[in-house]
């Protein structure tokens, strides 16, 4: 990024967004004070529109948004600001940090400790909003979030001749691909090839971060190639996908993920966490994947030991649904191949008793 100005090329605005019940989105704060009224309705309008996407729900997570037609990337922090006047009690509002297409890398990169930094300029701006401040209260608020955002890049900067160190991001994964992680999630548990394309620097950043979902293992990774390669995860230029025609393609440049099979239980667990903030995001994802994993490895201990299933079964289906358990299954015939009909049986069984249990259950209810 030879030459490249953080303090003047970087950030190139903030806009704090509230939806007015008379005329819709509105910019209620900005800087720098020279945004022209165009832009700062444009970017409310986009910005505040997004929560009407999640069906009413306020977005926990941040969202990278493209603004094609003004060259620009916007870094979106949705919140909900309690006004018990208000219809519905509370004013939907957006912070969001406008930046040039050239810096999205760095967004990107450290999107986890924007993530932080956004957090507590969202709850600063909450609290003024309800204490009533004026206009200029806020906008010198925008001006301190800025300087943190501004030092945190210039920070990373002095610290890139250190030795690099892994960076996991699902805030990253989710804003890269609206759709079809489940298919990651689903092909790195079942150990198949997954492949990213694009350029190279974005690349490293993602296989990183697709470590998140291998939770088991620690995957063989080859993080650039341009010819063919034997690992779990490959990186390299979009012309290596002919070499990987069955296995999953991350598409970077595309933003697109393409082949790859799924299931219920890996678009549920997607589907769960995707509004998250990426702690309780990651919590749900490592909770969920240690009980698959826990469950998996009793039933498979059973097989190998040739032990009587009948008296694991009650500890093997607590708490477990049908969902959990064809993936359990379609792992173990993929781990096991040749006890494939055994497993099959012992599936059989747990969903007769699984059955049973919820028949029960229900009779009770009713």
């Amino acid at each position: 990024m030879k030459g490249f100005k953080i303090s003047e090329e970087l950030i190139l605005g903030i806009v704090f967004s509230v939806f007015d019940e008379k005329i819709g989105p509105k910019a209620a704060a900005w800087i720098p004070p020279d945004l022209s009224v165009a832009l700062k309705d444009y970017i409310s309008f986009k910005s505040i529109n997004l929560l009407s996407d999640e069906r009413g729900l306020i977005p926990k997570s941040l969202a990278i948004v493209p603004f094609p037609s003004q060259k620009l990337k916007g870094l979106i922090k949705s919140l909900e600001i309690k006004d018990d006047t208000r219809r519905g009690g509370a004013i939907d509002s957006s912070i969001t940090v406008l930046f040039s297409e050239k810096g999205d890398l760095i967004f990107y990169k450290y999107i986890n400790n924007l993530e932080q930094i956004m957090n507590q300029a969202a709850a600063t701006i909450n609290k003024l909003i309800q204490s009533k401040a004026e206009k200029e209260v806020i906008e010198e608020e925008l001006f301190n979030f800025q300087k943190s955002i501004k030092d945190l890049i210039m920070e990373s900067f002095r610290e890139k001749t250190k030795a690099k160190e892994a960076k996991k991001s699902l805030l990253l994964l989710f804003n890269l691909f609206q759709k079809n992680l489940d298919k990651v999630l689903y092909s790195i548990v079942m150990g198949e090839h997954v492949v990213v394309i694009g350029a190279q620097s974005l690349v490293e950043l993602v296989i990183d971060s697709l470590t998140i979902f291998s939770f088991e293992k620690i995957p063989k990774m080859k993080y650039w190639t341009e010819e063919y390669f034997d690992a779990d995860i490959i990186g390299g230029p979009p012309k290596i996908a002919h070499y990987y025609k069955k296995s999953l393609i991350l598409d970077l440049e595309k933003k697109k993920i393409s082949s790859g099979k799924s299931n219920n239980f890996c678009k549920n667990l997607i589907n769960r966490i995707k509004n998250m903030d990426s702690i309780n995001a990651e919590k749900e994802l490592n909770k969920s994947l240690t009980k698959f994993y826990s469950r998996a490895k009793l039933l498979q201990d059973v097989l190998n030991k040739k032990e009587n299933f009948n008296t694991k079964i009650d500890e093997f289906i607590k708490d477990l649904d049908f969902d959990e358990l064809d993936f359990i299954e379609n792992y173990l015939k993929f781990q096991v191949p040749k006890l494939e009909s055994y497993i099959t049986t012992i599936v059989k069984d747990c969903k007769k008793k699984m059955s049973k249990i919820i028949s029960g259950f229900e009779k009770e209810t009713w």
